[in-house]
């Protein structure tokens, strides 16, 4: 199956936990519009000129401590999320909504 990788934008209401071997801010989420269920995906929080906030996906690494939540939260709506990854964790989150751009 070919994976919804691209620009999403309104993601809201989601849960993020987890930190990076890198010791970056890291949002883990689950994506609940999907034809595959526990697709997870792993946004890494940065800045633009243009639109602020943005969260882009990192493939292939692994949570510093893994097993253990290291940060949690809540956040609001997020504009231009580039999908550029995913992981195959699995964990409970609330709702997220995108639509693709």
């Amino acid at each position: 199956m070919e994976l919804p990788f691209g620009i999403f934008r309104s993601i809201e209401n989601a849960v993020y936990k987890g930190l990076t071997g890198r010791n970056e801010l890291v949002f883990v989420l689950h994506k609940a519009l999907t034809r595959r269920s526990g697709l997870v995906f792993v946004l890494h929080k940065g800045l633009t000129r243009s639109s602020g906030l943005v969260f882009v996906l990192h493939k292939g690494f692994e949570m510093a401590k893994k097993g253990r939540e290291v940060a949690r939260g809540a956040f609001g709506e997020a504009e231009w999320a580039e999908i550029v990854g995913i992981s195959n964790s699995v964990l409970h989150l609330p709702r997220i909504y995108t639509q693709e751009v």
